[in-house]
């Protein structure tokens, strides 16, 4: 997962879908300092796109923080679209995701410290596994349970007995 700062929870975004269906799985996964998993959400919605479905997948991080009463974090994802609109919400942002960046934008003001960060494909790829495990259905229902080194393992094996 990789971490930035310190004290800091750092979530991981992202989705998985196919070509022309509406219907994306969407995961957050939430590391602490030492590299551990500590929650995360893995969850089917309809989504009108990708992005969309990125920005809801960024909404429910936030959703996340909240539940569990952490107010200082990290939020990563790979879109340059929504970190855009994120670090600037007043300038074009693509109407697909102008709601849910104008209620992001709404929520972080309720927390202390609140941090977007662009990451890589590569940096994201345990929240990309989690999404592709999601939508394939094979994402083990106690998969926080897990520690992250095991969890990769039974992921990478799922993720190659399906192709």
């Amino acid at each position: 997962m990789g971490f930035v700062g310190s004290g800091l929870l750092k979530l991981n975004c992202d989705t998985s879908r196919k070509r022309n269906v509406d219907l994306i799985a969407i995961a957050v996964v939430a590391g602490n300092s030492n590299d551990n998993l500590v929650d995360g959400i893995a969850k089917r919605v309809y989504c009108s796109s990708p992005l969309v479905g990125k920005a809801q997948a960024m909404l429910e991080a936030l959703r996340l923080t909240a539940a569990i009463g952490i107010s200082s974090f990290i939020i990563e994802t790979d879109s340059t679209s929504i970190y855009s609109a994120m670090l600037d919400s007043y300038k074009d942002v693509y109407w697909e995701i102008q709601a849910a960046v104008n209620l992001m934008c709404s929520l972080v003001p309720n927390f202390g410290q609140v941090y977007f960060s662009l990451v890589n494909k590569e940096a994201n790829s345990i929240a990309d596994i989690v999404a592709k495990l999601c939508f394939k259905n094979l994402l083990p229902c106690n998969w926080l349970l897990l520690h992250r080194l095991k969890f990769l393992i039974v992921c990478f094996f799922d993720a190659f007995v399906v192709l």
